[in-house]
C-alpha cells in the first residue's frame, strides 16, 4: 500500500506486506519501495505485478482488516439465520 508517491524517480513510500522473508518469517514493514522493480520482477509461471487502475482509496486499518470486518458481519449474519429457522422449527 503506497501512502506517498514520487513521479520523477517512480518510488513509492508505504507498508509493505508479505514481502521480506527471513529466518523468523515474514515481516510487513514500512519503507521505500520502487515501482520499476516491482514491473520488473520475474514470478513463476509468467506472472507479474500490475498497478490496479480501479483501486479506490482506503485507510490503513482497512487495509489490514479487511476479511475480518466482513466475516464478522458474514458470522453475525449467519447466527441470526440460525436463532430463525431454530424459532421456525418450534
Amino acid at each position: 500500500m503506497a501512502s506517498e508517491y514520487n513521479p520523477e524517480n517512480n518510488i513509492c513510500f508505504g507498508y509493505v506486506q508479505n514481502l521480506v522473508p527471513s529466518e523468523n518469517g515474514i515481516f510487513d514493514e514500512w519503507g521505500y519501495f520502487s515501482i520499476d522493480e516491482l514491473e520488473n520482477l520475474e514470478l513463476p509461471f509468467g506472472l507479474s505485478i500490475e498497478r490496479d487502475i480501479h483501486f479506490n482509496e482506503k485507510t490503513f486499518k482497512e487495509v489490514l482488516n479487511p476479511k475480518h470486518q466482513k466475516r464478522d458481519f458474514e458470522i453475525e449474519k449467519l447466527k441470526d439465520n440460525k436463532k430463525l429457522s431454530e424459532e421456525l422449527e418450534r
